[in-house]
């Protein structure tokens, strides 16, 4: 474990950063082992891959209008995933990502599907499970007209 350091900046090169110091944790993987599991099942799957140098602090990707995805990158490591998505249900492009996620840190896709299944079900409830060190957490939130659900992905303390 070592303590966490994001860098914020709304500047494409982080100029004029800001620096925010958090506690220690212990990351998911290194963004180099990441990146060997994850950009051939992506190419496979037809989303996106990522270059190999490393994120730096927290990046997010809207994918589409449904889709977008977030990742929490400090020193070359991990720390943290999350996707979002609107009607996951009837969104291939989510269910693409989080599989890819998922394989890429060694979990089991079975598990992920069920808790992702049981969030969608039980609305506005929070659930969670660990699955190979990695901590899963599911909600999804429903509105008038959509739902939205959110899958994060962290190291299991």
């Amino acid at each position: 474990m070592k303590a966490n350091r994001v860098t914020l900046s709304d500047q494409a090169d982080l100029a004029n950063p800001t620096y925010l110091d958090g506690p220690k944790t212990t990351s998911l993987i290194s963004w180099f082992n990441f990146i060997a599991q994850y950009n051939p099942l992506a190419q496979k799957q037809g989303i996106g891959v990522f270059d190999t140098t490393p994120v730096i602090g927290i990046r997010t990707d809207q994918v589409d209008e449904q889709t977008a995805i977030a990742m929490n990158v400090s020193d070359s490591q991990i720390l943290g995933i999350s996707i979002k998505a609107l009607d996951a249900t009837k969104n291939p492009l989510f269910k693409k990502y989080l599989t890819t996620f998922t394989t890429s840190l060694g979990t089991n896709t079975d598990t992920i599907d069920k808790l992702v299944t049981q969030a969608i079900k039980n609305p506005n409830q929070l659930k969670k499970t660990t699955n190979h060190g990695v901590l899963y957490t599911a909600i999804t939130m429903t509105g008038q007209k959509q739902s939205i659900t959110q899958v994060s992905m962290s190291h299991a303390q």
